[in-house]
């Protein structure tokens, strides 16, 4: 099949190519793959957890000192 897009043609071939192999090696690279996202997932989740936390200790003093301003000068 010719086309006019030649990277188009190309990425069809390599997608034959990686359906027909049976060696393992792409197994052992989409387990790679796998592993390296929940790897990042893990991490940048860890993350996100820790300034959500961050925010919200903060959040509850500013409230707890509001509480007591506002109670204070009743």
């Amino acid at each position: 099949m010719k086309t006019e897009y030649p990277l188009l043609e190309s990425s069809e071939y390599t997608l034959r190519r990686f359906f027909r192999e049976n060696n393992g090696q792409t197994s052992v690279e989409v387990i790679l793959l796998i592993g390296a996202v929940l790897v990042l997932t893990i991490i940048s989740g860890t993350y996100i957890h820790s300034i959500n936390s961050s925010i919200n200790n903060q959040f509850n003093e500013t409230m707890t000192k509001s509480r007591d301003f506002m109670l204070g000068n009743i």
